[in-house]
């Protein structure tokens, strides 16, 4: 038969207390963990914004800058079309080439290619040759125009892409500021987690340590997090390219604009560039930093594991 326990007997007490305290210490650590969580997810999202405005950055620049394979497409073609007009015939593409200049004989060739996919029948190499040329120019200048305006996700909003380094430029510094503060909130909350964590019951450490230690998405391997790291990289290099880019295509700002607005809003593209690098330093600092945090945890954790271990081989 079984024993029941006397509510008033001295064990029974003990019992008691120490399920209370177990369920206080439970809840007193719990605001800690929500807290290193939210800071961990705060982080990942902004690590994820600036990762969508880098891809934002990079194509927008590829589609201005060179090689811009639709300017080389539509240059192509247009040479293809003024060297066959110059002879006076749609059906002289037939031949080897030899009534062509070298340059015009491989801008026919090439758009031969890209109209016909390679094929060489005689009948596609006469008038419909010009027409599907004339008419395929005409698409790549509609769609090279288009390209002109870059419309944002999320905000709705289009952009030209003359404006591409002065609005990046803000947004990637105002982001890696996020991020600074984010991360330093979450390197804070993280070290008093694991205090509180270390100071509460013995056989609760390692479980606390381990939650803690889950939390982490970015930072959970030994050592730097390197995709992280990357990706502020990347943030950089390619500010610099849209930069350069910039600087180099002065003299078009200049004769859209004027020479003083052209000229200052190249002087903001260097002043936004110098910010988003300034962002870079602190916020790599403050990556190093939760990495070795998070690697103290991992320590922290292997330090409580171990006397378990020994305990359980003894």
């Amino acid at each position: 038969m079984s024993q029941e326990l006397d509510p008033l007997s001295p064990d029974s007490s003990k019992a008691v207390a120490k399920a209370v305290e177990d369920i206080e210490v439970s809840l007193d650590f719990k605001p800690y963990l929500e807290a290193v969580q939210k800071g961990s997810d705060r982080t990942r999202s902004t690590v994820y914004v600036l990762l969508t405005m880098v891809a934002i950055a990079f194509t927008s620049y590829r589609s201005t800058s060179n090689p811009d394979w639709l300017d080389l497409r539509l240059t192509k073609l247009q040479l293809a079309s003024a060297c066959v007009k110059d002879k006076s015939g749609g059906d002289l593409v037939k031949n080897d080439g030899s009534l062509f200049s070298p340059e015009c004989w491989d801008s026919i060739s090439y758009t031969k290619a890209f109209l016909f996919s390679g094929n060489q029948n005689e009948l596609l190499l006469k008038k419909e040759f010009t027409t599907e040329l004339n008419d395929q120019i005409q698409a790549l200048m509609k769609v090279r125009t288009e390209a002109l305006s870059l419309r944002l996700p999320f905000f709705g909003t289009a952009m030209d892409v003359n404006d591409v380094g002065l609005i990046t430029g803000a947004f990637m510094a105002f982001i890696l500021y996020i991020l600074y503060v984010g991360i330093d909130r979450e390197i804070y909350n993280l070290d008093r987690a694991m205090i509180r964590a270390k100071e509460g019951p013995k056989d609760k450490r390692g479980e606390n340590l381990e939650l803690l230690l889950i939390t982490q998405v970015l930072a959970m391997k030994k050592g730097p997090t390197y995709a992280v790291h990357a990706i502020l990289l990347a943030a950089v290099i390619i500010h610099f390219m849209i930069l350069k880019n910039d600087v180099v295509t002065t003299w078009v700002a200049t004769q859209l604009e004027g020479r003083f607005w052209g000229l200052l809003e190249t002087f903001f593209d260097g002043l936004f560039f110098f910010l988003v690098l300034i962002a870079f330093f602190l916020v790599s600092n403050k990556q190093w930093k939760l990495d070795k945090k998070v690697d103290e945890l991992g320590r922290a954790l292997k330090l409580e594991a171990t006397p378990a271990l020994s305990g359980a081989a003894a």
